[in-house]
Formats: C-alpha cells, structure tokens, sequence
C-alpha cells in the first residue's frame, strides 16, 4: 500500500514516528494487515487499534496481541463495527513498546473509504480468471484492502 512516513518532533527529545497509509474497500468489515517488523523481545509492550469516523467517534477499539516473531498479522472488525458507503474513516495502530517506562507509542495511521464498484470494474474483476490478476486490478484502482485481502 502507499505509505508517507513523517517524523514529528516534540518540545521533548523523543521522537514519533508516524506513517500514513490511505486506501479504498467494497467491503463493509475488511481486514486491516499489518507487518509487525520489530527485532527485540516485545514482551513489556502493548498494542492497540482504533477506527474513528470522521466526527472523532470510536467505531472500533481493541487491545491487540503482539506476535513472539516479526509476521504480519490481520486485525477484522466485529460484527458490531461495519463502514457505511462513501464515509471515510481513520484508523491507527499504536504500539507502545516498553511498558515499564513512559514512551511515546509508534504508529501508522491511515484514511479507508468503502466504495460501491462501478459496473466495467466488476465486469473486469469477472474475468479476470486468476486470483493474482484480480488483486493486480484492484491494487491499480486503489482498492488496496481487498488486494490484500485475496492475498490471504
């Protein structure tokens, strides 16, 4: 998926990394997948993810389990939690990576707006007859959650 990293520095020494990722879904619960990179022992960490509508509201918050290895791992929204049609929502990952001592938590952050596919676009996906084309379509269009999602 594209990705801007900024980095924004405080009155204080630390520094926060911040990334921003931006992408569309047809779906109205879509996996969010996320590559968990790290090279220490995470064990005194903690992660969360959120998912606000555009009003700042929380539509979905949830503590998240960090893997004992770098992988990637999946986070699906509940069935209490779903995107309504051309609403463009935020999400965050946040890991705070030492518990013990005050830290400023790491993060990537992004935009997702379900949309509805317009007719050529569905009769493209149609025929498409591999799964590796039908994700080459969606990821051109910048469907980029459901490209990953027929990667699983």
């Amino acid at each position: 998926m594209p990705f801007q990293q900024e980095q924004k520095v405080g009155t204080q020494t630390n520094k926060s990394i911040i990334g921003t990722v931006e992408g569309l879904t047809t779906l109205e619960r879509p996996t969010f997948w996320f590559y968990i990179p790290y090279t220490k022992d995470l064990s005194n960490s903690s992660a969360e993810f959120s998912l606000q509508d555009s009003a700042v509201n929380d539509i979905y918050r949830n503590a998240i389990a960090l893997p004992s290895k770098p992988s990637i791992i999946g986070i699906s929204l509940p069935s209490t939690a779903s995107l309504k049609l051309d609403k463009i929502y935020r999400w965050y990952l946040k890991v705070r990576c030492n518990q013990e001592t005050v830290s400023i938590p790491v993060y990537v952050e992004g935009d997702i707006k379900r949309i509805n596919l317009d007719v050529r676009l569905m009769q493209q996906l149609e025929a498409a007859n591999e799964p590796r084309k039908k994700i080459i379509i969606y990821a051109e269009k910048g469907i980029w959650f459901d490209a990953l999602n027929l990667l699983e």
